[in-house]
This record gives C-alpha cells, structure tokens and sequence, in this order.
C-alpha cells in the first residue's frame, strides 16, 4: 500500500497517451516539489526529471508507450527513499508557507520503483508478459548483468532506451548550464578494464564469417588468428556489457560509426594486451586503424586484430571453425606512408648492390 505517498487527487492527462502512462503523470504530479537530487540545491523536481526523461524517451524513433513508460518510472521508488519533514507555523502566521525538507531514509535501487509501478491500478490490466518485461528492465536499470537470460527482446529494448532517454536528457541540462561532460580518468580506467575483460565475449557476438559480403558484416576473419574488424562494431558489442554508469561517462549509448573518443582508449586496450597485428601478407600495418581492401571492397576504420592460440585459446577455437578466407585482403596506405616504405625498400637495394662490391 502507498497511500500514504499518494498525493491529492489529480486528474490524468488527455490525449493519445496509454492509461498506465496517463496515472503514472497524475502519480507524478503530486512531487514537483520534491527535489531529484537532495545534493544540489539547483536539481529539478523529480517530477520534471521524469517528464523530461519522458519527453526525450518520446523523440526517439522505434519506441512505444511501454518505452514511455519505463522512461517515467525508472525513478518511482524516490518517493519512498526521500523522506519529509514539514514545520508548520502557528495560526497567527497563517499566510506563511510551511518548511519542507527532505532526507534519506534509504539507498534508492531499481526494485523499489518497480514496485511502485506494480502498485498502479492498470498495471495489472496488462499482459503477464509485459508486465514482466517493465518490471525486470526497471529492478535492473542498473545493473544489466543480472537481467535474467530468458529475458525477451523488449526488456533490453526498454533498458536501452530508459538509458538514451536520460543522457540525452544530461546532455540538454549540461548545455544550458554550459557544462562539459568530458569522462574522468577513473571513467577512462575503469572503461578500459571492462573492455578488456569482455573482449573475448564481444568478439564471439560478431560476425566475422568470410561468406558474408563485407558490406554486410562486421569484419572478416582471414585465417591464423588474424580478423579485421570494424571499430565501431567491436565497440558497440562492448558498450552493451559495460555497466550504466561507466556507458553513460564515456557517452556510448548513441555511438554511431563515426569518429568517436572511445576509439582511442579502446585502441590502447588492444595495444597494451598485444591485440593488433604488425603486418598482413608482409604488408607492414603504420597505424592502429587502418582501411583495408576485401574482395575490391574498403573496410574503413578498421582494426586489424591478432587473437594468439596461448593467450585466448577458446576465442581462437571459435575464430577457426568459421569457414575458411578464400580471397585477398589489403591494406589501404596513405601517400606518406607508400613514400616511406619506398624509401625503406630502395634503401635495402643500395645496401644489397653494395654488398656485391664490396
């Protein structure tokens, strides 16, 4: 029972909205005093929290109101951690407002907003199966490594999407208040140690087969522990197993296959755990991401990973079974590093010349 963090009766919102979002707003509405964030004294209301989360969970493509709806209750269970306070004056200081403050009586976690939203009269007018769904991604928003594996697709779909709701969300507030989201070096740190140990996990979730067209796969694996794989794939099969908050520092929950500051600390994970491969088919590799040529077609920003039978025999076992790479595979060099490698050659022919004669 929460009637005792029911707020006055509020009528529910009109328009094309589902009935569940419709109380969850009226629920909502009673606590746009109660701050967000106890530690700032400048923090939104937890009921403009919500709704902006839900405005940006809105403007995203291919959601629905069950997205909506995690986006507004991903928060519920602060109703029950901050508790009240109010001091009242006396009658003859009637027209002066009552002190209210606000204390922890808890640590907030997922469970106690799902619960919560269990509490809502149309909750249980749904489906068994989207019940469960909006539960599990609540109780887990952030922690994805205990979301049970017998889980459906609507449940990481809605935990991804409660997730870009809200950092779009920071972002918007760090705009307006001019402030920098740039990740720490601790973010930096504990980044690249998660990188580092799903490494093998995400590499298992690509597709590198050498029968699928380059242009529709992640990488091609070339045989002898040797795979090309685009960065943008292997970081994104990463990101999904990094917890929320480390995601969110590095700002990985919309990365796309552009150019992004991750590139570079993923690259030194690779590097410093002898990941990338020097050469291909003598062919010396300058740079960590390169362009390579598959079958007359350029994989771009692209790394060239070596996976060694001692350090990951299983990955190399998986690797091998694919079918086998048939074809040719190039690396695509720039004009200054074709001039320098000319030089380096011709060098090696003076000196061999020289050698004859002397």
């Amino acid at each position: 029972q929460l009637t005792k963090f029911l707020p006055d009766l509020i009528a529910k919102p009109d328009g094309n909205l589902h009935i569940l979002e419709k109380e969850l707003i009226a629920f909502l509405s009673g606590y746009k005093n109660m701050p967000f964030d106890l530690t700032d004294p400048k923090s939104l209301s937890l009921y403009d929290y919500s709704m902006y989360m839900w405005k940006q969970s809105k403007s995203l493509k291919n959601t629905n109101s069950y997205h909506h709806i995690v986006a507004l209750s991903k928060y519920l269970g602060l109703v029950y951690v901050y508790k009240q306070k109010r001091k009242t004056h006396p009658l003859w200081q009637f027209w002066m407002r009552d002190k209210v403050s606000y204390s922890k009586r808890c640590l907030f976690h997922g469970g106690l907003s799902a619960f919560v939203l269990s509490t809502m009269p149309s909750f249980n007018k749904l489906d068994e199966e989207t019940k469960r769904s909006l539960l599990v991604a609540i109780r887990f928003a952030d922690n994805p490594m205990a979301i049970p594996v017998n889980c459906g697709k609507l449940v990481f779909s809605l935990y991804e999407n409660a997730h870009i709701a809200e950092q779009r969300l920071k972002k918007a507030l760090n705009k307006t208040q001019k402030v920098k989201m740039d990740p720490s070096q601790t973010d930096i740190m504990q980044f690249k140690a998660q990188a580092k140990d799903y490494f093998q996990a995400s590499m298992r979730e690509l597709n590198l087969n050498p029968q699928t067209p380059p242009n529709q796969s992640d990488g091609i694996y070339i045989g002898l522990g040797l795979a090309i794989v685009r960065i943008p794939c292997i970081l994104k099969e990463i990101s999904k197993n990094l917890t929320p908050d480390v995601r969110s520092s590095m700002d990985l929950w919309e990365a796309t296959g552009n150019y992004h500051k991750s590139w570079d600390y993923l690259v030194e994970v690779m590097q410093e755990n002898n990941l990338l491969g020097d050469s291909l088919d003598e062919q010396k590799i300058n740079h960590p991401i390169n362009s390579f040529i598959v079958n007359s077609y350029a994989i771009n920003n692209a790394l060239l990973i070596k996976v060694e039978n001692k350090a990951y025999p299983q990955l190399r076992s998986f690797l091998d079974s694919l079918p086998k790479f048939d074809s040719y595979a190039l690396v695509e060099k720039n004009e200054n590093d074709l001039i320098e490698e000319i030089a380096q050659k011709s060098a090696k022919i003076d000196d061999f010349i020289k050698s004859l004669y002397s």
